[in-house]
């Protein structure tokens, strides 16, 4: 019975060393690791802090390496701190080369002046275009030279009626109605100096459009000091008589009004192509 006893005793103290050894191994390192480590005096949060990395993915790429839970203030060993360096030092290497190679490229600083100035010449000319296209430029310029075209004839009547001469008549008409067109296409800008130019041409058009609107309306009809002679249009017979009003003074009313709404078209039409221009 005494060598049965001591049998089992020593099966179950060579078991329990056997367990005591496995579980050592799934341990953290032991004490003689721990004293290797010392001479690195780095505590495991001191490490996570110089490498740079949060604490919940410092603690999962810990337990994933080595197999233990991580302790931030045991001191790492230098197998643990190879380790981890050689994870994220590595990274942040990799990731920098590409920056530094960036700050290699040199600067174009050797630019010509004329390349900056035709550039930004064409992009000027892109933002025009964008802010008013072909269709708009041409509405524009439609606006302001349909008025000035109906007013030709008109213009040609009244300056020959002052002049006495139909060449002249001719001359003064060109000079008032293309100056204003000629002025515009010369100019890279419009200024507000040169719109003032271009609506003392435009008024002696309004001018001679009101002229020859009274005359046409008018007729033969002719006031005198007392007397009332001739026949008016019908067109202002028929407004005069449908307002009540006198023959003269409709025709005065109508003449000016006819007058303003062409010479508001022009300048509707010369302040579209002034925006276009700036």
């Amino acid at each position: 019975m005494s060598k049965m006893a001591a049998t089992f005793a020593v099966q179950y103290a060579n078991e329990h060393s056997s367990l005591m050894n496995a579980n050592e191994q799934q341990t953290i390192p032991n004490e003689a690791a721990n004293g290797a480590a010392n001479a690195y005096a780095e505590t495991g949060d001191a490490l996570r802090v110089r490498l740079g990395v949060q604490p919940r993915t410092f603690q999962k790429v810990w337990k994933r390496t080595f197999g233990y839970a991580f302790d931030s203030r045991r001191i790492v060993t230098g197998a643990e701190l190879e380790a981890m360096e050689a994870k994220y030092l590595v990274k942040q290497e990799v990731k920098q080369e590409p920056k530094q190679r960036e700050k290699r490229k040199p600067k174009n600083t050797d630019q010509p002046k004329e390349e900056i100035a035709q550039k930004a010449a064409s992009e000027t000319v892109s933002a025009k275009i964008v802010r008013g296209g072909n269709v708009e430029q041409l509405a524009a310029w439609a606006m302001f030279l349909l008025p000035t075209v109906a007013s030709i004839r008109n213009t040609i009547s009244v300056s020959g009626a002052f002049s006495g001469s139909h060449e002249t008549a001719l001359l003064i008409t060109a000079t008032i109605s293309l100056t204003g067109i000629l002025w515009i296409m010369s100019r890279k800008t419009v200024s507000w100096l040169d719109m003032g130019g271009i609506f003392i041409f435009q008024l002696f058009e309004a001018f001679s459009n009101m002229v020859q609107v009274f005359k046409t309306l008018m007729g033969s009809m002719a006031y005198g000091l007392t007397t009332v002679s001739g026949k008016p249009s019908d067109f202002l017979d028929m407004v005069a008589t449908t307002t009540q009003s006198d023959h003269r003074d409709t025709a005065l009313i109508l003449a000016g009004g006819v007058a303003i709404f062409i010479f508001a078209a022009q300048v509707k039409g010369l302040l579209l192509i002034k925006s276009m221009k700036q």
